[in-house]
């Protein structure tokens, strides 16, 4: 058991991981030069806006859009089903 333990950890330490030369925190490095960017604008427009005085005006506008969804109607041998697990159901 021991030996077949060993084997184990030799192979793995072997084989090549799908991840291993792969560059890592790509899309978090790029979002956050972005989001460092984007901050240090919204506070020096935040700082000159308080150095003139004038309050920010936030508007905010939504819509929500359920789409229905439509189903083709049941076949008789669905109908029939769904009639007899109401029936069982109703008597189990």
């Amino acid at each position: 058991r021991v030996q077949a333990y060993q084997h184990k950890l030799r192979r793995a330490e072997q084989l090549k991981h799908r991840r291993d030369d792969a560059p890592k925190d790509v899309l978090k490095h790029e979002f956050r030069s972005w989001w460092d960017g984007r901050k240090a604008y919204e506070e020096i427009m935040d700082r000159k806006a308080r150095q003139a005085q004038k309050e920010w005006k936030i508007q905010v506008s939504v819509i929500v859009e359920r789409l229905p969804v439509v189903l083709p109607d049941r076949e008789d041998f669905e109908k029939e089903f769904e009639d007899l697990q109401a029936y069982l159901g109703s008597h189990s």
